[in-house]
């Protein structure tokens, strides 16, 4: 079902979301996000894909605009869905944040590491 706003045309609804993309969760700060009830889930040739919930605010798109330096593309979701993206990015953004130790890199070998560690601590 697509949404008809008389400034722009139609806006598509795009109820698939269920991840913000890790290359577009820090594009906008979170403080924006939380405040106006927007995402980045996309983009193409340029223009940013972004999903909101509330089409009434004008405005919106032309603060978005100069923040991103891009062009925004709208896209309509449900309110529920929105707070359960804007929850998942808090909970990811406060791992990267409070992530103290970093963990053993997947692809060194154990005698890698343990080299490395050696390099570190003797250069001290």
């Amino acid at each position: 079902m697509m949404i008809y706003d008389r400034a722009e045309g139609p806006i598509p609804r795009h109820d698939s979301v269920r991840r913000v993309p890790t290359c577009y969760q820090s594009t906008l700060p979170l403080d924006v996000i939380k405040r106006f009830q927007c995402l980045v889930v996309g983009s193409s040739r340029g223009v940013l894909t972004v999903a909101i919930t509330d089409i009434r605010d004008r405005s919106l798109i032309d603060t978005l605009e100069k923040l991103t330096g891009r062009q925004i593309f709208m896209v309509l979701i449900e309110p529920a869905r929105m707070r359960m993206l804007i929850k998942r990015l808090e909970r990811s953004h406060d791992r990267r944040c409070n992530k103290q130790t970093v963990g053993r890199p997947y692809y060194l070998h154990s005698m890698q590491l343990s080299a490395i560690a050696r390099m570190t601590f003797n250069a001290k």
